[in-house]
């Protein structure tokens, strides 16, 4: 996971503030690709971002148990993905009154990295203060999604060179005993 939560302090309009992170998650396609599985084959499908929604939580009963409110904070950011179905971005607003407010947004690893949260950021109050301000936001399509480089990637590693690294690695690894990490399910004897 990747989180960031801040805190905003001032009047906000959750619609429009909803609609930008809808408008981030729009324009990058790699938010909204699942993984999906047929016939024991892993496939990817963007989906839409009509589903999408910015959850709002009431902050109140959490003004004097800071304890309570860390824990809640923990859980959103924490929350496990599934890869299937969920949208690889999702955010949580936590309301203690007009002026006051925690926005916790993750992002799930395989879409985003440090990188990719700043853009979300700056894309999102691009978007909210533009709309705010009563004018027509103005970003920029994206040059190039995901899918593109992943596909740049793959036509790229063919050949000789790609032989020479993939044979490197193998050498490197010869020989590597598997990790046993925890896991949701137990690993089946046979493949």
């Amino acid at each position: 996971h990747n989180p960031s939560v801040l805190r905003i302090k001032g009047k906000i309009d959750k619609a429009i503030l909803e609609d930008s992170l809808r408008e981030v998650l729009k324009r990058h396609e790699v938010l909204r690709t699942v993984i999906r599985e047929k016939d024991g084959h892993g496939y990817q499908e963007v989906i839409s971002q009509d589903g999408w929604v910015l959850e709002k939580i009431d902050g109140n009963k959490f003004k004097k148990d800071k304890k309570a409110l860390r824990h809640l904070v923990g859980e959103l950011i924490t929350k496990e993905f599934d890869l299937s179905k969920d949208y690889m971005f999702r955010a949580t607003l936590i309301e203690f009154n007009e002026g006051e407010h925690i926005l916790a947004v993750t992002l799930h690893h395989i879409a985003s990295d440090a990188w990719s949260m700043y853009l979300i950021v700056k894309e999102s109050i691009d978007y909210y203060s533009a709309v705010i301000a009563g004018k027509i936001p103005e970003l920029k399509p994206p040059e190039i999604q995901y899918q593109d480089y992943a596909l740049w990637q793959r036509d790229n590693f063919k050949g000789e060179e790609y032989e020479t690294k993939l044979n490197y690695w193998k050498d490197k690894l010869n020989g590597v005993i598997p990790a046993e990490l925890p896991a949701d399910y137990t690993r089946p004897a046979v493949k």
